[in-house]
């Protein structure tokens, strides 16, 4: 058999798996020290306000009012290039020391039988309209489909770590939770595998566009 077709066996067994390498996956990053992610956020959100103040001034100095000196236009203040190299200079150590503490929970996309199944799980509370709406329990469905999407946890190189990701998932904040929850829903209703465009179809080109029976 040809190198193709192997391939080809052994991505279709591994579909069948029951944890395909080949269904979307996201690794979710989680600090695990609280203190050094509060300082990446704030360093990262003083960076973002001295960047736009910074590209204001640039602005300013290049439009059409801008004061025009001899020799060429005004130099931006030095104070404000200063706090922008020293918010950058902030960020990459609050990011450095952030991402020695980091691990990632990859999350998996499941299978249409195991979403369902997983759904059936938490069905709508009686006279629950937002329960109607989603057909699931709101309230404890996405957890529940978090805990089943987190197929394991790796460090930020993708070394596996001996830890269970389903009880990593329970440490979440709320906020991180939710975070989590939006990429499996975002997983789980992916299509880019599926050629919608015969136009795209290598399998279509070769036989001109028309369908071939079997």
């Amino acid at each position: 058999m040809s190198e193709h077709h192997d391939r080809l066996q052994a991505l279709l067994q591994d579909r069948k798996s029951k944890a395909p390498k080949t269904r979307a996956t996201a690794p979710f990053p989680l600090v695990l020290d609280a203190n050094l992610a509060i300082a990446r956020a704030r360093a990262e959100q003083t960076l973002d306000l001295v960047k736009a103040e910074y590209q204001d001034a640039e602005q300013a100095r290049s439009g059409e009012d801008a004061d025009v000196r001899q020799g060429g236009r005004a130099p931006i203040d030095p104070a404000l290039t200063k706090a922008l190299r020293e918010a950058e200079k902030a960020h990459a150590e609050a990011a450095a020391a952030a991402d020695e503490v980091t691990v990632h929970i990859i999350l998996v996309a499941l299978s249409d039988d195991e979403y369902d199944k997983l759904a059936k799980e938490h069905p709508p509370r009686k006279d629950n309209t937002d329960d109607a709406e989603h057909g699931w329990n709101i309230e404890t469905f996405p957890g529940a489909l978090t805990k089943a999407c987190a197929a394991r946890v790796t460090d930020a190189e993708g070394n596996l770590l001996d830890t269970d990701p389903g009880e990593l998932i329970d440490t979440l904040a709320k906020g991180e939770k939710q975070t989590a929850y939006s990429v499996c829903v975002g997983l789980n209703s992916q299509v880019t595998s599926v050629p919608f465009s015969r136009a795209n179809s290598h399998t279509s080109q070769r036989s001109g566009g028309k369908s071939r029976r079997r």
